[in-house]
């Protein structure tokens, strides 16, 4: 499994302001900006969570059951009935399905460190993925949500946020609102991050608006032709990019890109593109910023980071 690069291009919101052009009293007020940012979005966090009471949870679980009916929630909306075992595309049922959980120290510092939950199964195949031994459900024992509880409460002082990641998690919402249900009865009271590929579709829009105070899409590709060779999908973009869209400015928004070896004219350039004209012009959220995923010292992310250089953009 390649590691985490450390590169992250961030949108600076005083990009256009060039610090030896400042006067001392101008450079307080920018500190002090700044400042009043970082307080603005801890108070988004207060606000935001917490905002529905047990009975509301339990019923937006209601609404999850009689959607698992004949489930609609990601773009395949293969229709089975989740709720009595029939299973689709991503061979899930109702049940619970996490197989693995950790503490991250080394994600974004907007959300690390945080506490991960892993959920098995994904909608895509991607050619290259390192966890596709956990993309298809099995028959062992996953682990229970009441020892993901307590564990999360032994760890309160280690921990930021609490991640649900894949696989990809939204296909298996059922099982993180009872999670949330849970965190919220034992008063745990942290930001929520939703790690996905971002292709589920508007009936998890209102879900995804609530519960969630971090957004982490992976985008993935750019043309049709490069995501049908890759991971098998013909509209991966329109899809990815229609859900980028709707949560403009209503959520924090960490977008992440994997450059890949020959797909730098294809993919990895126009997304940079994309992200940088609707990130200057103030369009996409509140906070965002592209994480690039890949080795240090990789001949692909050291042309993105130079590409982005151009733009104007901060790397750190």
């Amino acid at each position: 499994m390649k590691r985490r690069s450390s590169f992250q291009l961030v949108i600076d919101q005083n990009q256009n302001i060039r610090a030896n052009n400042l006067e001392l009293s101008e450079l307080c007020e920018l500190f002090e900006d700044c400042f009043e940012q970082e307080q603005n979005i801890q108070r988004t966090y207060i606000t935001s969570r917490n905002c529905k009471n047990i009975d509301e949870i339990n019923e937006d679980i209601k609404l999850i059951l009689n959607y698992y009916n004949s489930c609609e929630i990601c773009f395949r909306k293969c229709k089975v009935d989740r709720n009595n075992n029939k299973l689709g595309w991503c061979n899930l049922s109702s049940e619970n399905n996490v197989y693995m959980t950790n503490i991250i120290n080394d994600e974004e510092n907007l959300i690390s460190p945080t506490y991960a939950i892993y959920l098995s199964s994904c909608n895509i195949k991607c050619e290259y993925c390192h966890q596709k031994r956990f993309m298809k459900p099995d028959s062992r024992e996953y682990i229970s949500l009441s020892h993901i509880i307590e564990d999360v409460s032994d760890n309160l002082n280690r921990i930021k946020t609490v991640s649900f990641i894949g696989g990809n998690p939204d296909l298996s919402i059922l099982t993180i609102l009872k999670i949330i249900t849970m965190l919220y009865k034992n008063k745990i009271d942290l930001p929520l991050v939703l790690n996905s590929n971002f292709l589920f579709t508007e009936k998890l829009y209102p879900l995804v608006d609530q519960y969630f105070n971090v957004l982490i899409p992976d985008f993935k590709f750019w043309y049709d032709k490069c995501s049908r060779t890759l991971c098998g999908l013909t509209d991966y973009k329109k899809i990815v990019l229609q859900n980028i869209l709707y949560f403009m400015n209503k959520k924090d928004m960490i977008i992440r890109h994997l450059p890949l070896d020959d797909h730098w004219n294809c993919c990895s350039r126009p997304i940079i593109d994309w992200l940088a004209e609707h990130i200057l012009n103030n369009e996409l959220c509140s906070l965002s910023f592209l994480d690039l995923l890949q080795s240090d010292n990789s001949y692909s992310i050291k042309k993105c980071k130079k590409y982005a250089n151009s733009f104007n953009l901060n790397l750190i």
